[in-house]
C-alpha cells in the first residue's frame, strides 16, 4: 500500500520532508508535565503534512511537530520550543 491513504495522486508536496518529522512522543525537555502525548491519526497526519506542503521552504525551519492533548493553556492550539512544535487538541 503507497504510504498515503489517496491511491490515484500519490503523495503531496512535502511528504518526503513532513511524514518523518512527525513524532507520537513527548519533545525533549517539554516543560509542562500536564500535557500528555497522543498518537496522530490518520487524517491528522494527512491534513498536517497536506498544510505544510503549502508553506514555502523559509516557513519550514523547525526540528519536529507532536502530538499532545491538551494545552496547559485552554484553547491554546499549539506551542513552539527550542524549534519543536506541538500541537494539541484544539489545532484540530
Amino acid at each position: 500500500m503507497p504510504a498515503w491513504n489517496t491511491l490515484c495522486t500519490g503523495n503531496p508536496d512535502g511528504y518526503d520532508f513532513s511524514k518523518p518529522k512527525l513524532n507520537n512522543n513527548r519533545p525533549d525537555n517539554w516543560p509542562n508535565e500536564d500535557e500528555k502525548n497522543k498518537t496522530w491519526t490518520t487524517f491528522e497526519e494527512e491534513r498536517v503534512i497536506e498544510e505544510l506542503g503549502r508553506l514555502t521552504e523559509g516557513l519550514l525551519n523547525f526540528k519536529n511537530i507532536y502530538r499532545m492533548g491538551t494545552s496547559i493553556f485552554p484553547g491554546n492550539p499549539a506551542s513552539i520550543r527550542n524549534g519543536d512544535i506541538v500541537l494539541y487538541d484544539q489545532a484540530f
